[in-house]
């Protein structure tokens, strides 16, 4: 049935595309790796929506075995927005050296295609209450504890100076054109009532708050983007 054939072959150029894929970045990390360390497993992550995140298990030369998250670009696509892993590694390096907001380890960084980054593995949990299942552990207490505990991360971001951690260079967004980009977001979602969106980014466009100083915000701030021992953040992903 032509039809069929047709689907058959489709499958097939997916398949091969995403085992060829998975081949570049494997050739990529161990292009990257520091001399004696070797590749022994990768492996797709799931969840998120930044690029596509693997596992990989490294081991040096002394034979000791490290576990690292990589995170890369779709083959292809530009390295823009969302995509950009090389400039997340970079700003991740730079919280790093802050020391202030708890983050991985960037321990790579490839730029060929797809670019990619390491980073390592840190140990905890990342759930969204309400919308995920909750695990046994998770008490309306712990939530609250680790809602207290996230603010404290988030101020400890906004509070970094750009500048003394090397980030001067990266471009500043002013308030007027931050709100066009979320009004144009908001108008893409098709809300039922678009005049509750529509009237406060107009009001909100009549009279802009006024720039303050330069800081780095995270673009998808929530509990499911940070990993927690208990109510101790260990990293902001």
């Amino acid at each position: 049935h032509p039809s069929r054939a047709a689907y058959r072959e489709t499958g097939m150029m997916v398949i091969m595309n995403l085992v060829t894929a998975d081949l570049e970045l494997a050739q990529g990390i161990r292009v990257a790796l520091a001399g004696g360390s070797e590749l022994i497993e990768l492996s797709k992550m799931s969840g998120g929506h930044s690029g596509v995140t693997h596992l990989a298990v490294v081991r040096d030369g002394e034979g000791a075995e490290r576990r690292l998250v990589v995170k890369s670009a779709p083959v292809g696509r530009p390295a823009r927005g969302r995509h950009d892993v090389l400039r997340q590694a970079r700003i991740v390096e730079a919280l790093g050296r802050g020391g202030s907001v708890p983050v991985a380890t960037v321990r790579l960084k490839g730029d060929g295609d797809p670019a990619d980054d390491a980073a390592d593995l840190l140990d905890g949990v990342a759930t969204e209450p309400l919308i995920e299942p909750a695990l046994a552990e998770e008490t309306g207490e712990l939530v609250a504890e680790r809602w207290r505990a996230s603010l404290d991360v988030i101020a400890k971001l906004h509070a970094l100076d750009p500048a003394a951690i090397g980030l001067d260079d990266e471009p500043v967004r002013y308030p007027a054109e931050e709100l066009a980009i979320w009004a144009k977001t908001m108008e893409a979602a098709e809300f039922d009532h678009p005049a509750a969106t529509e009237l406060p980014a107009k009001m909100l466009a009549s009279a802009p708050p006024s720039p303050a100083r330069p800081s780095i915000v995270h673009g998808d701030f929530r509990l499911g983007n940070i990993l927690f021992d208990g109510a101790e953040p260990r990293g902001l992903i």
